[in-house]
């Protein structure tokens, strides 16, 4: 269920979906200086505020305290209902005009027809009909990307890098170039995709509050702290030692200020735990040399906080505190339900109405987001789940031989709002559901 936005988000998408996460949240506001520790953000401020998010019945959250301060989190008002990141009602007209809207696929993912009108396979095409079933799929690729990641993400990191860096003139490099010819007549932006989870640390513990910090370092700064500072986090230096890529000096300069936007995948908030005794392991991956436990929310518990729309607006407060107030687009963001699970979604509006809501919030406290994209328009090959679910806003029956589509109630509450209608869930009323 994780999905792709960039070169990045391939290498690392198969890994970011084994976390496991549950809800408990410790939750801390932002100190505005930007200054590079090795952390990403000032750490200076030794003192911590420790508050609690008590979750009641129906997704409704109350007794929300109010909250400061550490340099690595967010600040939250008052008693907000779940579904209403932005306030319960809100509409088009209170996004920037020139804030672009849309709903996402990928081509590997909805064509097939690998074989027709001169098309061949892919290398989708290859590694799906390798395995017995998608499990099968899933071990191959993280079996690979355990061993190679580090020096994946290094040489992804510095193409993008140069792809970026040079207005004019050949590199030798056929992609960059061509990067380079487009960018410069079109005058186009160049960015890199990452996922973003809102992460809150379990407990006030010092182990814990630090792990926090890890989590983020080496999901988030990974890919942005070259991007600003140069450089890997420090800690990441640190635990990972030999196995992580070094920037020689032309190579940092050449990464630093590269990113012309960060395209930005949310699905999840993660609570976080202090798990540092993977460090004792003689081989780690990853989430070893992170020395975290990430714990889910139960997505069929009421009391569910996965999905919590300030995972998403504390996540960018967090980016904007730390590497400074970078474009965003939200490349990806939505729901999996079942795949053959009802026409009428409003689990699924209700969780799109919370997210936009704090997409708008985040660009009223100062985020420099410009664009946010439902994850998908209509369901697809899912790379972590196949067939078996869907984030479609239109059904696609599979049964038909016309693959029939049929737009489900998030289509019809998606237009509404883009239209100018309300988005408060109340308003959209389950309508003549037809194919297309």
């Amino acid at each position: 269920m994780i999905k792709r936005a960039g070169c990045w988000a391939n290498v690392i998408q198969p890994i970011t979906g084994f976390l496991s996460i549950h809800l408990r949240a410790k939750i801390f506001e932002p100190a505005p200086e930007i200054k590079d520790t090795g952390y990403g953000v000032n750490r200076t401020t030794s003192s911590y505020e420790y508050g609690a998010i008590q979750l009641l019945e129906g997704s409704k959250i109350k007794n929300l305290s109010s909250l400061a301060h550490h340099q690595i989190g967010i600040s939250l008002a008052v008693s907000v209902h779940c579904g209403g990141g932005g306030g319960v009602d809100y509409t088009r007209a209170d996004f920037p005009s020139d804030f672009v809207f849309g709903a996402g696929t990928t081509a590997y993912q909805v064509e097939g027809a690998a074989n027709e009108d001169g098309r061949t396979p892919s290398v989708w095409d290859t590694y799906v009909h390798a395995a017995s079933n998608i499990e099968d799929v899933i071990n191959y690729l993280y079996e690979i990307i355990k061993r190679a990641l580090f020096l994946a993400v290094h040489v992804i990191t510095d193409s993008h890098a140069k792809m970026s860096g040079y207005s004019y003139g050949a590199t030798g490099d056929v992609t960059c170039d061509q990067y380079h010819k487009y960018k410069a007549v079109q005058r186009g932006l160049i960015g890199i995709g990452m996922f973003l989870f809102g992460y809150f640390p379990m407990t006030n513990s010092e182990e814990d509050l630090t792990a926090f910090q890890r989590a983020k370092d080496f999901m988030h700064g990974w890919i942005l702290h070259p991007l600003v500072f140069g450089d890997y986090p420090s800690i990441m230096k640190k635990i990972v030692g030999t196995r992580l890529p070094v920037f020689t000096d032309d190579e940092s300069q050449l990464v630093t200020g590269s990113g012309d936007f960060i395209g930005v995948i949310h699905y999840f908030t993660l609570g976080v735990k202090d798990n540092s005794s993977t460090w004792d392991q003689e081989e780690r991956d990853i989430y070893g040399d992170m020395g975290v436990e990430s714990i889910f929310g139960n997505a069929n518990d009421s009391t569910d906080w996965s999905h919590n729309p300030k995972g998403l607006e504390g996540g960018l407060q967090q980016l904007k505190e730390a590497y400074g107030n970078i474009p965003i687009y939200i490349y990806e963001n939505g729901l999996m339900t079942p795949r053959n699970s009802s026409l009428e979604d409003t689990n699924r509006v209700e969780y799109l109405h919370g997210l936009i809501g704090a997409v708008l919030n985040a660009l009223r406290n100062g985020s420099d987001v410009r664009g946010y994209f439902v994850w998908s328009f209509m369901d697809v090959l899912e790379l972590l789940d196949g067939l078996r679910s869907g984030f479609g806003l239109y059904y696609v029956d599979l049964d038909d031989p016309n693959l029939r589509r049929y737009p489900k109630l998030s289509a019809h509450w998606y237009s509404q709002f883009l239209k100018g209608g309300s988005a408060d869930p109340v308003n959209i009323k389950p309508k003549l559901l037809t194919s297309i």
